[in-house]
């Protein structure tokens, strides 16, 4: 596995209904990899209207439309598929309203080069801003092993794609990155976080809680996501019961906390318990692909 460098990597950025933050995303990525490929995953000629007012004709960038909105892991497929046959070795994946900072590239590939003196790499990411406790301390370690990490902001060899396979379209949206990073762990690839901050991301509308003198941080999703977000974690759950169960223990918590967080402060509670619920039923009758269930919101 060669060592990354700017040239060899090839940056995917994937949307679903572009805003403005994406230009500044796409321009600041630009400047540091060989390429960056745009998968449009919408299903509306806004889309294509806006893309390519902004990026059409700019060297160096790609766009490409997804027939219909077929899933954030059919959309990063796709850009493998286009940046493989450009001749790129490495893929760096962003989320269109993530923004990176100037030397994020660079110093995940100085990082990455570090590691594969001794490992194989299977992924390696940044932190982002707004994600808790992530920083290096002084005398620590600069990155740690992860059972996953998200798509945004993460490098990874194709070399590590083939080994393991693509991603699980299946699966539509959620748990996309964290059913590809275990896969990577079990063919002995080190999926890593650099504990640097690297990018600015929202994962959604974060609340703050107090319960019997705890804080309780949760997020407020969609019913229609959070049918997606508990349909697959039991999906994996279920298969990686007997390999990994710390990790199955992990999921649970992180599903009862995610009821709780519903039934005691968020609003629709029938519809979202309702998403929930089938979305467990589902998971355990193998029906998988995408759904969309009536008057549950957009996926965000």
């Amino acid at each position: 596995m060669e060592s990354p460098e700017r040239g060899q990597i090839c940056a995917v950025v994937t949307t679903y209904r572009p805003r403005r933050p994406m230009i500044d995303c796409v321009q600041s990525v630009r400047k540091q990899v060989g390429e960056v490929v745009i998968i449009d995953d919408g299903d509306s000629s806004d889309n294509v209207d806006k893309l390519h007012a902004w990026f059409s004709g700019i060297d160096g960038i790609t766009i490409y439309h997804q027939a219909g909105n077929l899933g954030i892991a059919a959309a990063l497929n796709r850009g493998g598929e286009i940046a493989r046959a450009k001749g790129y070795q490495w893929l760096l994946t962003m989320d269109d309203d993530s923004l990176p900072e100037d030397d994020m590239v660079e110093r995940l590939c100085r990082h990455a080069r570090r590691l594969l003196s001794t490992e194989k790499i299977g992924a390696i990411g940044m932190s982002w801003k707004s994600q808790p406790r992530t920083a290096a301390r002084p005398g620590r370690r600069c990155w740690r092993e992860k059972r996953g990490i998200i798509t945004s902001g993460c490098l990874f060899p194709l070399e590590a794609y083939d080994a393991v396979g693509r991603f699980r379209e299946e699966f539509f949206i959620d748990g996309v990155d964290y059913d590809f990073c275990l896969r990577l762990r079990r063919h002995e690839h080190r999926v890593v976080q650099v504990l640097e901050y690297g990018f600015a991301l929202s994962l959604g509308e974060r609340e703050e809680h107090r319960l019997c003198g705890f804080v309780i941080h949760t997020y407020r999703h969609s019913p229609q996501r959070l049918y997606y977000q508990f349909r697959n974690a039991t999906v994996l759950a279920v298969e990686y019961l007997w390999i990994d169960p710390l990790y199955v223990c992990a999921v649970a918590k992180s599903l009862v906390g995610t009821l709780a967080a519903v039934v005691a402060w968020q609003p629709q509670k029938r519809l979202r318990i309702k998403a929930l619920t089938l979305g467990f039923s589902d998971a355990l009758r193998g029906r998988m692909g995408r759904r969309i269930l009536r008057d549950a919101g957009g996926t965000n």
